[in-house]
């Protein structure tokens, strides 16, 4: 009787060659250039956590300043027409409790 050879690659087959062991510096390079690159990695990821900071804080004083203005503004026309801001804050109320109503 004839044997049969599996083709899983075992020991014996002719023709395949299959690494037990790969050379050990190709693997500490290869590690090597993972760390730098994990390192590389971390850095920018810092850098850009930083700027994404300075932008939101420019963001903030910027939306801050705005409300300030708008808030000085309004001040001034209560100041200068304090008749017909009344009127208007009355108007509105009773605007906003009809609505609430339905």
């Amino acid at each position: 009787m004839t044997e049969v050879q599996s083709s899983t690659g075992t020991p014996g087959v002719q023709g395949v060659h299959m690494p037990v062991r790969q050379d050990t510096s190709h693997v500490e390079e290869r590690l090597d250039r993972m760390q730098e690159t994990g390192k590389e990695l971390l850095d920018k990821a810092q850098e850009l956590t930083v700027q994404g900071k300075e932008v939101a804080t420019e963001y903030y004083e910027e939306g801050r300043d705005q409300v300030l203005a708008w808030q000085q503004q309004l001040e001034n026309q209560v100041r200068e027409k304090p008749l017909q801001s009344l009127l208007m804050a009355a108007g509105i109320g009773l605007l906003l409790g009809l609505l609430r109503r339905r």
